[in-house]
């Protein structure tokens, strides 16, 4: 059977519980939140691990604030929760680069890399959002610039190509992980860089530690727990050294090239030519290889806090944001979703079973009047349900059918164009 969701389903929630686990459009002003002043009176009484929990409940209430972010890293780093404490400092400098507390969330990150840091003793020049410093009498707010690429992406050409195979609609291609060479799922769809422990047993490679357990949300009426692991990633000439990736007890697909790693290029899919080219964000040739077409829709996107592209659709005329997943084979929904943007499941609907991660689940397949993507317009349009009360809305492939597309990160766009 073809699964209907998306292949990275065990990852369509995760990050709701690993990585930052909370949506949001909130900008970064001061946060007025009982849980974060709670946390800040804690983090100046040295009690970070409590001051921890406090910045952990004001991140789902201000997902999108740097200084939220930073202080919630800086109390795990504190209280030696070092996994957590990287994947926060890791989103904040990825997502809020020209923040005042980035570059202090960079030197964090390296003085994490060494492992070094004393547990329960400031970091060196820990930034605290809440102190202005003065100059000329008045008050005035620390700026930040773009951090460089790291040292393994400033080895890596400006463009590079990837051969590719269809498994179905799954563009699959080859990577290596610690000198194994495997198949993956390039998924724009996932959060993160995703495989089972399943897979490192098959590929003999030693399970790490398993510190930060987490849940893993996703289809299904079962549990899984995942957790972050340190691997060293290779495809054609780009080396990831140490890249963090997440780990779950079994993971029933090929495992998921996701965000994390893909953010750092410009991605283009040829069809025709079977080649995935990933051009580095700020080289010379990022935006020419999104662009290379002149009769195409530029379609924005943003970034939800686990790393997701979202984009702008209307459903029979009403607006949400969807993921962007090439990891999708179908268009879908949950009978969640369905009751929010007032669509009728049809008694008529077709039904089926959608094999996920936590289990089996019945889906409705019915067909709507009409979805719009900029100026891309789906009529009659077929689209699954899966029973569930959480929300997975998932732009898939049936969507954008065989159009070429390339994704654009400096502009944050996804070209399309007709093929």
């Amino acid at each position: 059977m073809k699964h209907l969701v998306s292949r990275h389903s065990v990852a369509v929630l995760m990050a709701a519980l690993s990585a930052l686990g909370f949506y949001g459009s909130q900008d970064s002003r001061a946060v007025s939140d009982p849980a974060y002043n709670e946390g800040v009176k804690l983090y100046s009484g040295k009690n970070y691990r409590a001051a921890a929990v406090q910045f952990e409940q004001a991140l789902k209430t201000s997902p999108n604030n740097p200084d939220v972010i930073y202080y919630c890293a800086l109390c795990h780093q504190l209280s030696n929760n070092r996994v957590r404490a990287k994947q926060l400092f890791e989103f904040l400098v990825s997502r809020f680069p020209t923040s005042r507390v980035a570059p202090s969330a960079q030197t964090a990150l390296r003085q994490l890399s060494t492992l070094s840091q004393p547990v329960g003793r400031e970091p060196e020049r820990a930034f605290n959002p809440f102190q202005r410093r003065r100059s000329g009498g008045q008050m005035q707010v620390g700026s930040a610039t773009r951090p460089s690429l790291d040292a393994d992406l400033a080895q890596v050409p400006d463009e590079v190509r990837i051969p590719f195979e269809k498994h179905g609609d799954d563009i699959v291609i080859q990577v290596s992980v610690n000198n194994r060479t495997v198949p993956f799922i390039l998924d724009t769809g996932a959060a993160s860089v995703v495989m089972g422990q399943n897979h490192l047993q098959a590929w003999g490679i030693v399970k790490g530690e398993a510190q930060n357990k987490f849940a893993v949300g996703g289809v299904g009426d079962g549990t899984a727990t995942g957790w972050m692991q340190n691997l060293d990633l290779k495809i054609g000439p780009i080396y990831r050294r140490d890249f963090p990736c997440m780990i779950q007890d079994n993971l029933p697909t090929d495992p998921l090239l996701g965000q994390t790693f893909l953010k750092s290029f410009n991605v283009s899919i040829d069809d025709a030519a079977k080649t995935v080219t990933l051009a580095k964000k700020g080289g010379s040739a990022a935006a020419r290889v999104a662009h290379r077409t002149y009769f195409a829709h530029e379609i924005p996107f943003t970034r939800n806090p686990g790393g997701h592209m979202l984009v702008d659709v209307l459903v029979n005329g009403r607006k949400t944001k969807m993921i962007f997943d090439t990891g999708a084979e179908g268009t879908c929904f949950t009978t969640a979703d369905c009751r929010e943007l007032g669509i009728q499941i049809p008694s008529d609907a077709r039904q089926s079973i959608s094999n996920g991660v936590l289990g089996a689940s019945k889906t409705y397949n019915f067909p709507i009047d009409r979805m719009q993507v900029g100026k891309i317009v789906n009529e009659n349009f077929m689209i699954s349900a899966i029973e569930s009360n959480k929300s997975i809305k998932l732009l898939g492939m049936s969507f954008y059918g065989r159009m070429k597309y390339a994704i654009d990160t400096n502009k944050n766009v996804i070209v399309f164009t007709e093929q």
